[in-house]
């Protein structure tokens, strides 16, 4: 099988949105609560998906984003009804030493960002991206005026939570 130039391209396409995305996608993750070594096999794991459906991907980084939250929401449901016998250590991640160090440095403000209700945690997760209301509405299935008042909401608990230390 001899490989076509359109292959090569397709595929330094995906390679450079790869090394682009893949450390954005764990930090979104990680917004939304996620451990970074959740984050990091789940963000793998959408990315080998994205990768098959790359020549059908309209908005790719929609796109990751989108299966990457519900496949890590579907795992942390699942986990929450596992009783665990012994913390695993984190495994090694993809990320480098830099990126995961970035990432976790993080932990105050993901912290304080758990603390708010799921709905607005995961609209501030995409706005936190560089997401603008009315994209969120799009790719979350909800009008304007909600992810606005999620996002309004969210927003006041963390000045809250800045200005009180709560």
């Amino acid at each position: 099988m001899s490989i076509t130039p359109s292959k090569v391209e397709r595929d330094t396409e995906f390679e450079l949105f790869y090394l682009r995305e893949l450390p954005r996608l764990v930090a979104f993750l990680a917004t939304h609560g996620a451990r970074v070594s959740m984050a990091t096999d789940v963000a793998q794991e959408t990315m080998m998906q994205a990768y098959r459906r790359w020549d059908d991907l309209e908005k790719p980084r929609a796109w990751i984003r989108t299966v990457a939250s519900r496949t890590w929401w579907r795992q942390e449901q699942q986990q929450r009804q596992e009783i665990p016998h012994d913390q695993c250590p984190d495994s090694h991640t993809l990320l480098d030493v830099d990126a995961a160090t970035e990432i976790e440095s993080r932990h105050e403000v993901l912290s304080i960002l758990k603390t708010l209700p799921i709905q607005q945690r995961q609209v501030m997760a995409w706005f936190y991206d560089g997401y603008q209301p009315n994209e969120i509405a799009a790719v979350l299935g909800k009008p304007v005026t909600t992810v606005r008042s999620l996002l309004r909401h969210a927003r006041a608990a963390l000045q809250k939570h800045h200005e009180t230390g709560e």
